[in-house]
């Protein structure tokens, strides 16, 4: 699972176009780890963002790898360590995302940043967001080859981490052995 979706990020990092997520409701783990990936991410005003995984016994390598750089470290570690949700504006304030829009509205304004981005030149837009992404992202991918390590030997061997699925697939509350 870790080879394909953090493929789908680094694909999506290398991309020389700008990218735009686009969310409408809740914008869980990976698709929370993904959308943040993207150059821009819009939402309407009733989505929510969140990385629940520890409430299973599990943490989004992702976010690990990025979130301190990307919203601040009390921010990623709120998001991470807690699983808590965040709406929309609370995404905005902390700068997850960068726009938010009543749900009916969310189609024209993206139309309205699509114009805007098309009217920009298509070399300068390529190279800026090439620049853009190299300087903000130096030490990722260090970090999130770190971020596997970790969750591949020391995450997967845990004992809670088994009992966080299972409970998950069982609909009820894990029994944490702490180990």
């Amino acid at each position: 699972m870790l080879d394909v979706v953090h493929g789908v990020i680094r694909k999506l990092l290398a991309l020389p176009q700008v990218t735009i997520a686009v969310v409408r409701g809740v914008c869980l783990g990976g698709g929370c780890e993904l959308a943040s990936s993207c150059d821009l991410v819009v939402a309407s005003e009733e989505s929510s963002f969140a990385t629940p995984e520890i409430h299973v016994g599990c943490y989004p390598p992702v976010a690990l790898a990025r979130f301190s750089s990307l919203i601040g470290y009390h921010r990623a570690a709120e998001m991470i360590l807690t699983g808590r949700t965040f709406s929309a504006q609370e995404a905005l304030a902390m700068g997850l995302i960068n726009r938010v829009f009543p749900g009916d509205q969310l189609e024209g304004e993206l139309k309205s940043l699509l114009e805007e981005l098309l009217g920009k030149s298509g070399a300068v837009l390529r190279i800026a967001v090439k620049g853009l992404r190299e300087l903000s992202l130096k030490g990722f991918a260090d970090a999130l080859r770190r971020s596997e390590d970790l969750y591949c030997t020391e995450l997967l061997h845990t004992e809670d981490v088994e009992e966080g699925i299972r409970a998950f697939l069982e609909k009820r509350k894990p029994q944490w052995m702490h180990r």
